[in-house]
Parts: structure tokens; C-alpha cells; sequence
């Protein structure tokens, strides 16, 4: 079975920009949300705002997580891509 090289790379160019738009939101509702949280924190207290802060902290982790791994993500799939145009204009 043949691979086509254009298909492969239009496919991994589409890929990409879904991973960045998705990343770029995800990035932007992250930093959204700890606005909020910092507005809630201020008149929230009590044993129930520590435990959730803990979830709320939790949560951000993950996030970041996230957005750290689909950056790195973007870079591999960004040389993946540079490596298929230069075979797709040869």
C-alpha cells in the first residue's frame, strides 16, 4: 500500500492547528478560571474553601499538564511536518 505524503501532511497541518486552537482555549479558560477562583477565595473560607482549593489546585495541575504536553506535542508534530514538505516538494 502506496502512503500519500500530501494527504499524510495536510492531515498533520490540520491536526496541528486543532492542537493549538484547542490548547490556545484551554490556556485562556485556565486563566479565566483562576480569576474566578481569586474573587471566590476572598470571601470563601472555612474548612470547606480548603478543601476546595485543594480540588481547585488539583485541577489547574492537570491543566497545565496539559497545555505543557500539547505545546511539546506541537513542536514534534511542527518538525514531522517541515520533514513531509520538504520530501512533498522534492
Amino acid at each position: 500500500m502506496k502512503v500519500d505524503v500530501e494527504k499524510l501532511h495536510e492531515g498533520l497541518v490540520e491536526y496541528r492547528e486543532g492542537l493549538k486552537n484547542q490548547s490556545d482555549r484551554l490556556a485562556e479558560d485556565v486563566e479565566s478560571l483562576t480569576g474566578a477562583w481569586r474573587a471566590l477565595d476572598s470571601v470563601y473560607g472555612g474548612q470547606s474553601g480548603q478543601e476546595l482549593l485543594k480540588s481547585f489546585l488539583m485541577t489547574m495541575e492537570f491543566f497545565q499538564e496539559y497545555v505543557e504536553e500539547a505545546h511539546r506535542l506541537g513542536e514534534f508534530l511542527d518538525q514531522r511536518i517541515e520533514e513531509l514538505q520538504k520530501s512533498v516538494t522534492t
